[in-house]
């Protein structure tokens, strides 16, 4: 479902053009779990180094979010980058906060390695109220879509279970059925439900 906290000021295009970039960014072999730290930095700086009020905006818990960012910045850098933000900020009182985020991304070495345009273009999705759990399902459409087969989406997604990932696969399709007419790009359709996956096995 998406998020009560959607900014009232965003358009469809902007949607549209988020989508494009994760469209980019999957052919480029980058997975879901590698732009969850962009996702929850993006709120924490948007609330000023403020974790739990970012924390309760995208109903997520702290200490979910504070493990997500721990894995690229470093149990001790999550404080020092909110004072770098801060400090950069006020030295630039007019840029744009798509322009200081990608100061902040590319000066810190965070990866995947982003253009501005891409990093706004993310930006704009999530504070549509797109919710984390949906890049995962997402990035799924788009493989079924693009025709990578079972075995493929497995191994990126690390789903090691036939039946976990059907499951999974179940999951993500609910994810996008009772959104809005216009998120109408990824909104499932029938095929993506009955995605005939190879079963793998030698033809004899």
């Amino acid at each position: 479902m998406y998020s009560n906290n959607a900014d009232p000021f965003f358009t469809k295009e902007s949607l549209s053009k988020g989508i494009g970039v994760l469209n980019k960014l999957w052919k480029k072999d980058v997975t879901p779990k590698r732009l969850w730290p962009h996702y929850i930095l993006t709120w924490y700086l948007l609330h000023s180094g403020n974790l739990r009020k970012a924390s309760k905006n995208i109903g997520r818990t702290r200490n979910q979010n504070i493990l997500i960012l721990n894995g690229v910045l470093g149990a001790k850098k999550i404080y020092p980058l909110r004072r770098k933000y801060l400090a950069f900020k006020n030295e630039h009182p007019t840029q744009s906060f798509e322009t200081n985020f990608n100061e902040i991304w590319e000066s810190s070495g965070l990866k995947p390695t982003l253009s501005f345009g891409q990093n706004r273009g993310l930006i704009s999705l999530w504070i549509t109220g797109f919710p984390l759990e949906n890049i995962t399902a997402a990035f799924y459409l788009w493989a079924i879509r693009s025709g990578k087969d079972r075995k493929w989406i497995m191994d990126k997604l690390n789903q090691t279970s036939r039946y976990s990932f059907y499951y999974f696969r179940k999951n993500c399709l609910k994810r996008f059925v009772e959104l809005e007419t216009w998120l109408e790009p990824l909104r499932p359709m029938m095929d993506d439900f009955y995605y005939p996956f190879p079963s793998g096995r030698p033809k004899k």
